[in-house]
């Protein structure tokens, strides 16, 4: 490590980048080990500074810089730079840095992997406009990746990179990259799983609409190959911590990984961040930080009535229809429930705001009729609580406060932002709410968001993730001080 600091002025070739990432997601880990109490005399305090400064200005600043577009695209390369930030920013305990690199997860786990419960018919929205899905999409498979008509092998890399960057956010307290994402994780690790099963020759093949009719291969390189324990840190959360059941991935692991491991060095190539997990990954003991499910909050009735006028409209509650919210609030730093109401017609702009969002959430749908009701229930979300409001009579009014209210009372955590269905947040938005609850919460306490609005020609345009970007939209006019709304009920 002094040698590395002192010898390594950076990366070149055209995979610096990706070369830089995996380099960095190592020595991350290896500062952390150097701090233990039994290294102290091998490891003094100027050594630590030093390899700190030299992992910043080596390392950070590459993939911060230089690597943006690579970065951003959805790929295995992105979630490698992506993890090398996150156990950068641990090191040098940079908690913007940390912040701004989960948010990039969160992002590229949304728009690399495709859930059909979640995002319906079309893929997720890209990062990158350029990049594609190597291959014909097809909606009816759940759990296809960008690059599973590329090859299974970097498929892997990627699903090995993300998961062992939202394992150390876990480490770090927070809990949203595993549990928000649950269902997609799921889905994408069961179907390449059950595939890698397949042309390993465990199981019989199984013909599927992918890829325009190509054969999907596992790659060409050994490092490619399946024997890597690639699944062992996203198994052991999905299944060890949130006990959800993943079949395939469990036979994978036990009649592929463990029956066969294989070499560290095979003289060729080797697993760049996939080694050892077998080894060093906990698969759900009493170590792991526990979560607290909350119990169903207790509803103040099955419906209500608004005066208005003359008229008195009634509403019947439907909560919580679905409950698979795991917050913990016994970390430093407490989650925070997105509260959202919608209409059937925004539903659309509900599902971009939760995948901009890395908390839970508590989301109430407002149906007008027994068939917009029927419609709403069939909504699907993870770690929210879903709940529904139907009009007893047609033309009553949008209730806006019972919506609100009713989102609060469902909520998981005591720390709450509601954001109406006419805003995205930004990526970095649940850090940054997050940093800013206080501890303890003071009672009747409100933080306020500055909200924007989009003014330029081409609405399509929006999505300002960070504040670099919103100053650019505003010195260009694109953007302007959100003005509201007119009253409502």
């Amino acid at each position: 490590m002094r040698a590395y600091a002192k010898h390594v002025k950076g990366y070149s070739n055209s995979n610096a980048c990706l070369q830089s990432a995996w380099g960095a997601s190592k020595w991350a880990r290896c500062a952390e080990l150097a701090r233990w109490p039994a290294l102290a005399p091998y490891w003094e305090e100027g050594d630590a500074n030093e390899f700190a400064s030299w992992l910043r200005r080596t390392h950070v600043r590459l993939l911060q810089d230089s690597c943006t577009s690579m970065l951003r695209k959805s790929s295995n390369w992105g979630f490698s730079q992506a993890e090398a930030l996150v156990g950068a920013a641990v090191v040098l305990e940079d908690e913007a840095l940390f912040e701004t690199s989960l948010a990039l997860l969160h992002v590229l786990i949304n728009s690399y992997f495709y859930s059909f419960a979640l995002d319906g018919d079309l893929p997720p929205p890209l990062l990158d406009k350029q990049a594609g899905w190597n291959g014909v999409f097809n909606a009816s498979t759940d759990g296809v990746s960008r690059e599973t008509c590329r090859d299974l092998g970097h498929v892997l890399y990627a699903i090995a990179a993300g998961s062992n960057a939202a394992e150390t956010a876990w480490l770090q307290g927070e809990r949203g990259l595993w549990a928000t994402n649950a269902q997609r994780w799921t889905a994408t690790v069961e179907l390449h799983a059950a595939m890698e099963l397949e042309l390993s020759g465990f199981r019989q093949p199984v013909a599927r609409p992918l890829c325009g009719g190509r054969a999907v291969k596992m790659g060409d390189d050994i490092s490619l190959r399946p024997q890597y324990p690639t699944l062992e840190v996203v198994y052991a959360a999905l299944n060890g911590r949130l006990g959800l059941n993943l079949p395939a991935a469990k036979e994978y692991l036990q009649r592929v990984t463990r029956a066969d491991p294989h070499p560290v060095d095979t003289g060729k190539s080797v697993g760049h961040m996939i080694v050892f997990e077998t080894l060093t990954v906990n698969h759900g003991s009493a170590l792991d930080p526990p979560l607290r499910v909350p119990p169903a909050p207790a509803l103040p009735g099955s419906h209500f009535c608004l005066p208005a006028d003359k008229t008195r409209h009634c509403y019947d509650v439907q909560a919580p229809l679905s409950q698979s919210v795991l917050a913990d609030n016994s970390s430093q730093r407490p989650a925070v429930t997105l509260l959202i109401h919608s209409s059937l017609s925004k539903l659309g702009v509900v599902r971009g705001m939760l995948g901009a969002w890395r908390g839970p959430s508590s989301v109430v749908l407002y149906a007008q009729d027994k068939t917009d009701a029927q419609l709403l229930r069939s909504f699907k979300c993870t770690n929210c609580v879903l709940s529904v409001v139907v009009a007893r009579r047609e033309g009553a009014p949008y209730p806006i406060n019972l919506l609100r209210q009713l989102a609060v009372s469902v909520a998981a955590t005591d720390a709450c932002m509601l954001i109406d269905a006419d805003f995205f947040p930004s990526l970095s938005t649940y850090g940054s709410v997050r940093l800013a609850v206080p501890i303890p919460i003071p009672p009747r306490s409100v933080f306020v968001v500055p909200a924007f609005q989009n003014i330029a020609p081409d609405t399509n345009s929006v999505g300002s993730v960070s504040l670099e970007m919103l100053i650019q939209e505003w010195e260009k006019k694109n953007v302007q001080v959100f003005h509201g709304n007119s009253a409502t009920v």
